[in-house]
């Protein structure tokens, strides 16, 4: 298709003139701003000297202060300070009298003077260090200290003055040349809107009013309407750019379709993938269930009958016992075995007792009574019923508590119970001594509750067992105590975990929801 070109070669005509009178401006603006630049490296060149003055000032100051602490405690370690400061204030002063040698503004000597009269005082000043050394510093010399410190003050500050009244007279001058850029861009504005109100004129008939219609025709096609066309009358680049909004909104109405039907595609397919994972889930959760139960079960069948029949064969040897009691007694024999039997038989039924206690507390967990409670108040009371179990095993219970915690919904005696289950815990595993940590603290939305103890720590190997029912390492555990703490903590909505190392300790971590 042919193109009228009308456009590009108004376009291309008044480029070729505006070029031209920028580069002339432009490069009368450059010989001065290069006049501007070269001053601003002399202003940095003096910024320079400036803050190379206020080193020596600073140093000085430092060199002062660790010469007082050598007069007030003369210590090697303060007349060594005293040292490195001046050889390192000695050697700028040398460099910049150097550099203002060389200098060719007026300025120079006075700052050389000024220069010279520092360099004088900071050698009267470590004539005085020697004399602290060699103990012939006086109350005298403590004033004549105080003096050289406000002569040295006077003189930097007497350098910086005349540094800043010659970055004032280059400023000075480069306002000046800035004055000057500015009325010829002044001059290149009035210019400049002369042509751009012609090009106006151009541009809004030919290129403006074309593409404000393109750009409405762009939000109804991004709003969802895409049957939205435009003209392609025109013959000129506006045309071709018409053209091309056309097929592109023809693609797009036909790769929306395709998305839309792949869309509804993907929605069955999530759905019934859904409904599959919901429903394995809640098999899985049944089997576990059947399978925790099952696990139950057995191992309370087995604990209590090992007892029972402990009792059943005691009880046997009681009655032997207490027939040959009658004539025991007679010859004088003792009642040894028999106080022992009993004993046993008692201790049994305490096994039995303890056993069914813990199956019904995790079996038959009552729902937590949630009332409104400072988690920190059920801490501190936790501490108080484990201190003396504590201090038997040689343990500090140490409280880190953060202050100002919100109140939360929770069964305070079940908390409680589960809090003195990890204390317990933790004080069993540290039967050398140690620490037990109680720590409170808010992270975002939740309070995390954290029980740390300094024992043996867990092995890596136990630690995805700990929560099951049943699992222990301890000789007479039952497995139902952090099964339990568990449960408390779930039935609370939060979340319970544990991380430990050996030899190290073992920190358990309660996140519970703050409402």
């Amino acid at each position: 298709m042919h193109i009228d070109k009308s456009i590009d070669s108004y376009t291309r005509l008044a480029a070729i003139t505006l070029l031209v009178v920028v580069l002339g401006i432009g490069g009368l603006s450059l010989f001065m701003a290069k006049a501007m630049l070269d001053k601003i490296h002399l202003i940095k060149d003096e910024s320079r000297n400036i803050s190379l003055v206020n080193q020596i000032q600073d140093n000085t100051s430092k060199l002062i202060f660790a010469l007082q602490m050598f007069i007030l405690q003369p210590k090697e370690e303060y007349s060594q300070r005293v040292i490195d400061f001046y050889e390192k204030i000695n050697p700028k002063i040398h460099t910049y009298i150097n550099y203002e040698e060389t200098s060719s503004y007026p300025e120079s000597r006075e700052e050389i003077r000024l220069l010279k009269q520092i360099d004088k005082q900071l050698h009267e000043i470590m004539k005085i260090h020697e004399m602290v050394i060699s103990g012939e510093f006086t109350a005298h010399q403590l004033a004549d200290l105080d003096k050289y410190v406000n002569r040295i003050e006077g003189f930097t500050g007497e350098i910086n003055r005349l540094h800043f009244e010659i970055i004032a007279r280059k400023i000075k001058k480069s306002d000046l040349r800035l004055r000057i850029i500015a009325s010829l861009y002044g001059s290149f504005a009035f210019f400049g809107l002369i042509v751009f109100f012609l090009l106006y004129k151009l541009y809004s008939r030919n290129v403006v009013s074309p593409l404000k219609n393109l750009t409405v025709a762009t939000r109804q096609l991004a709003a969802g309407d895409l049957n939205t066309r435009m003209p392609v009358d025109s013959r000129t680049e506006i045309g071709l750019l018409y053209r091309s909004f056309n097929r592109m909104a023809a693609q797009i109405k036909e790769k929306e379709t395709r998305l839309q039907d792949f869309n509804r595609e993907l929605e069955t397919k999530v759905q019934e993938r859904t409904a599959e994972l919901e429903s394995a889930q809640h098999e899985l959760l049944r089997l576990e269930r059947l399978a925790t139960l099952g696990q139950v079960a057995t191992s309370v069948n087995h604990e209590i009958k090992t007892p029972l029949n402990a009792l059943s064969l005691n009880l046997q040897l009681l009655k032997r016992e207490k027939a040959k009691l009658e004539t025991a007694t007679q010859a004088g024999q003792a009642l040894d075995p028999m106080n022992e039997l009993i004993g046993l038989l008692d201790g049994e039924i305490n096994r039995i007792s303890e056993i069914l206690d813990e199956f019904v507390n995790y079996a038959r967990f009552a729902k937590p009574k949630l009332e409104s409670t400072e988690i920190n108040q059920v801490v501190a009371g936790v501490v108080e019923l484990l201190g003396q179990r504590a201090e038997k095993s040689g343990i500090r219970i140490i409280t880190d508590l953060a202050p100002e915690l919100p109140p939360i919904m929770l069964d305070e005696n079940k908390l409680i119970q589960a809090l003195i289950n990890l204390g317990m815990n933790g004080i069993a595993a540290t039967p050398d001594g140690g620490e037990l940590r109680f720590t409170t603290l808010r992270q975002g939305h939740f309070l995390v509750l954290a029980v740390a103890d300094t024992g043996s720590g867990i092995d890596p190997a136990d630690l995805p067992r700990i929560f099951d029912p049943f699992f222990s390492r301890k000789p007479l555990g039952m497995g139902f105590g952090l099964a339990i703490v568990q449960k408390i903590v779930e039935d609370h909505g939060g979340r319970i975990s544990c991380r430990s190392k050996a030899r190290e300790g073992t920190v358990f971590e309660i996140r519970l929801p703050i409402p």
